[in-house]
């Protein structure tokens, strides 16, 4: 049986820093898959095999990230996928056309609502334009859980 990871990341010294130096979040660098410095590529694919995951999904933002997340998927094929995330909806046309452009992309697999990263619900009308053109290229659009 091949196992899925729906949320794989890399982990660098400088997005570590970024939470870390946040009081409560010391343990940040844990949760994203080491507690013992960052989680490059070459590692993520280690700790992967060695647990038996076949595909990771990457989650990065459709205005930052996804481009080098997508040519690590190319680099690495089947063993990765991305998921564009909506961080802030206020610009739903600026969203739309990146989904296009990304949907080209056959590691590109599906959109993520981040109602925790916008604090906009998901129901919000400045979603809809995504919803549609999710609809419109197949591509599941999904949540992330409160």
């Amino acid at each position: 049986m091949d196992i899925f990871d729906i949320w794989v990341n890399l982990v660098t010294e400088q997005s570590a820093e970024q939470f870390v130096t946040q009081e409560g979040y010391e343990n940040i660098p844990g949760y994203l898959g080491s507690n013992s410095g960052p989680v490059g590529v070459d590692s993520l694919l280690a700790i992967m095999d060695e647990l038996g995951v076949a595909t990771g999904v990457f989650t990065g933002g459709l205005d930052r990230n996804t481009d080098k997340l997508l040519d690590i998927c190319t680099a690495h094929p089947g063993r990765f996928l991305v998921a564009g995330g909506i961080g802030d909806p206020s610009r739903p046309g600026r969203q739309v056309k990146r989904v296009r452009e990304f949907a080209q992309h056959p590691a590109f697999c599906m959109v993520r609502v981040m109602p925790l990263a916008s604090q906009v619900p998901t129901n919000d009308a400045r979603h809809y334009p995504v919803y549609q053109v999710c609809e419109e290229l197949g591509l599941p659009a999904g949540r992330n859980a409160a």
